[in-house]
């Protein structure tokens, strides 16, 4: 019979010799890159996807923001403005008129879209979009609250 003192100074002695793994190989970091750009390639689309939808929901509310202050308008004159009014008129009224008929209304997506009102016996309220990743995205709401878009939107 072997002595168990002896086994165990055997083990020690080969651990002392034996070389130790300081690191990763160049085939786990490989391996490890390549899973983080699997990864990339596939969550940058959805990303890009969800800012874009993200923008043009807040476009959408902002539109129906302005719908409510146009009702408010109507509901106390019983008429609409004769004028059609760009972002720039509305701005420049806020500025000009403490009391201006927008005074209420203050856009989250004006560095995104352009808003625009026309006044025909009803209200069209139009964003049409600045930003680059939106290209081509035109929002419309009606005074019967008819939405639609250009397609480009990106909406279902």
């Amino acid at each position: 019979m072997s002595d168990p003192r002896n086994a165990l100074n055997i083990v020690v002695e080969v651990m002392k010799y034996s070389k130790k793994q300081n690191g990763f190989t160049l085939i786990e970091l490989m391996i490890v890159v390549a899973i983080i750009g699997i990864l990339a390639a596939i969550a940058l689309p959805s990303y890009s996807s969800y800012i874009k939808s993200g923008k043009v929901q807040t476009a959408q509310s902002d539109m129906r923001s302005l719908a409510n202050v146009i009702d408010a308008i109507y509901s106390r004159q019983l008429a609409y403005p004769n004028n059609t009014f760009n972002e720039t008129d509305i701005v420049a009224e806020k500025k000009s008129n403490a009391t201006s008929i927008f005074s209420n209304w203050y856009p989250a997506s004006e560095s995104n879209f352009e808003f625009k009102v026309e006044f025909a016996g009803g209200y069209t309220i139009t964003a049409t979009a600045k930003d680059a990743s939106l290209t081509g995205c035109v929002l419309t709401l009606t005074e019967k609250n008819i939405t639609t878009d250009s397609n480009e939107c990106g909406l279902d």
